[in-house]
């Protein structure tokens, strides 16, 4: 984070539907830090993150850095319309796990635990 290059979306009509419910969200509810986290998000895959946040809703680069060197995944989807993948600490284990999803609607979720990311 934040998103360069490859990380801004071409088709960008989702992102722009993101952006237009969570300041909606954010305009009722100014303090949900996760509508504010997803907003900052939305604008980096746009392509237009920090000027393009609201100033009161930006949060800084910095806090988008991490302690934790997850190194660089390597891109096998093979296609531009891939899911999503999320990087976290689910089990609080202290080891970043995985969890991944597809892009059709019965494509599989799936969880990796960091344990050499054996599937479970």
């Amino acid at each position: 984070m934040p998103t360069p290059g490859n990380g801004v979306h071409q088709l960008k009509r989702g992102s722009i539907e993101a952006v237009k419910v969570l300041t909606g969200l954010l305009s009722r509810y100014p303090d949900l830090l996760d509508a504010r986290w997803l907003l900052n998000i939305a604008y980096m895959t746009l392509g237009e993150y920090p000027v393009g946040v609201p100033e009161q809703w930006r949060i800084p680069d910095e806090r988008f850095r991490s302690d934790y060197d997850i190194k660089k995944f390597t891109d096998v989807a093979g296609n531009n319309l891939s899911g999503g993948v999320i990087a976290e600490d689910f089990n609080n284990d202290g080891d970043p796990d995985l969890m991944t999803s597809g892009l059709g609607f019965s494509d599989p979720l799936r969880y990796f635990v960091n344990d050499r990311f054996r599937r479970v």
